[in-house]
């Protein structure tokens, strides 16, 4: 794999989410500014500017205040409790590692915790960090950064081969302030259904050789053939679900349908997100987190905030403390999973 290590020397966007986690973690490099300008495209009704109302600014302090109320009682003896996520957040992913984000119910929130995700690990760590959209029903994920590039899947994929080295793939995507870099879906779902699960594969094998950690957003049809050829191309998934009890039942035929299908190693590692995208619940959530904590490894809740909803891009500086705070803790449970054995591994070597 080539080295997916930024150089030292890049240049800060001055985003306060980065700026907060470089200055809290031991001087980590800045942001690399974008390699293009953003790309221009025809005035629609559903314009980001036309539709979206403006949230006020972020309150004082951003991130860095957010770190400094973080602060609590020590998880375990060491460091506080901030500075322990940030730490798991950059542990080392040998060889890489590529996480898919599941669901099978939409609206519970799947891209946007690709997304977050991806913001956190890419703000921390010092390697890159890629969030690929798998959705073969024109995903949105490309819409959720500043776009930078028209490029999406179908070009990666007609570029394998000729990918000399970073550079190279970093035409292929466009980068949030925060690091974090996104391959977008095709707008058109006629060209990325045109997919097959091994195109999908053959993407992620390309961007893992300039990316150490590879996120990959999914579609809804767990059985498709696109699929089921990320599902055999990643290390560990994050399963996503809602507060109602439809989506609870949805994540947890998931489970049942991936232990069925020689998958329960992505089970046992699986990280369990319950995504609060409504401001309340009638549901008991203590019985829906006590069926995922049996057959997982992590669940995480995180709170409803108003800044999600728009399904436009977004900037963590605007989210609230405590989702900030839980989007950290989600993150540092993927990255306790880097160092776990891959079912990829095993794949490879049957004995």
């Amino acid at each position: 794999m080539a080295d997916p290590t930024p150089p030292d020397d890049d240049e800060s966007s001055g985003l306060l989410w980065a700026d907060a986690y470089a200055d809290a973690t031991t001087g980590l490099p800045a942001p690399q500014g974008p390699t293009s300008a953003p790309i221009d495209r025809p005035t629609s009704p559903l314009d980001e500017d036309a539709v979206v109302v403006p949230r006020s600014a972020p309150t004082p302090g951003g991130v860095r205040g957010l770190l400094q109320r973080f602060r609590g009682p020590d998880p375990e003896p060491g460091p506080d409790r901030w500075q322990f996520a940030v730490d798991r957040c950059r542990q080392p992913a040998p060889g890489g590692r590529r996480v898919a984000v599941l669901s099978r119910k939409g609206g519970v929130g799947k891209t946007t915790t690709t997304l977050m995700i991806g913001h956190t690990l890419a703000a921390v760590r010092r390697d890159r960090v890629l969030a690929v959209d798998g959705n073969p029903d024109a995903g949105t994920l490309g819409h959720r950064v500043p776009r930078q590039t028209a490029a999406t899947v179908v070009d990666a994929l007609a570029a394998i081969g000729t990918v000399g080295g970073y550079p190279d793939a970093r035409q292929l995507t466009s980068q949030a302030p925060s690091r974090l870099e996104v391959l977008a879906s095709p707008e058109n779902p006629h060209s990325s259904r045109s997919l097959s699960g091994e195109d999908y594969q053959q993407v992620l094998d390309e961007m893992h050789r300039h990316f150490s950690v590879v996120l990959c957003d999914t579609g809804t049809g767990i059985i498709d053939d696109a699929h089921s050829g990320i599902l055999d191309a990643v290390d560990q998934i994050v399963l996503v679900s809602g507060t109602a009890l439809d989506t609870a039942r949805a994540a947890g035929l998931t489970l049942d349908w991936l232990e069925g299908h020689g998958r329960a190693a992505l089970v046992r590692d699986a990280v369990v997100v319950v995504n609060h995208v409504a401001e309340a619940s009638r549901v008991d959530l203590d019985a829906i987190e006590s069926h995922f904590r049996g057959r997982t490894r992590a669940l995480h809740h995180v709170p409803h905030d108003r800044h999600l909803e728009a399904g436009a891009v977004t900037d963590p500086d605007l989210l609230r403390p405590d989702t900030q705070a839980a989007w950290l803790d989600v993150a540092a449970s993927v990255a306790d999973g880097f160092a776990l054995p891959s079912p990829r591994d095993q794949m490879k070597d049957p004995s």
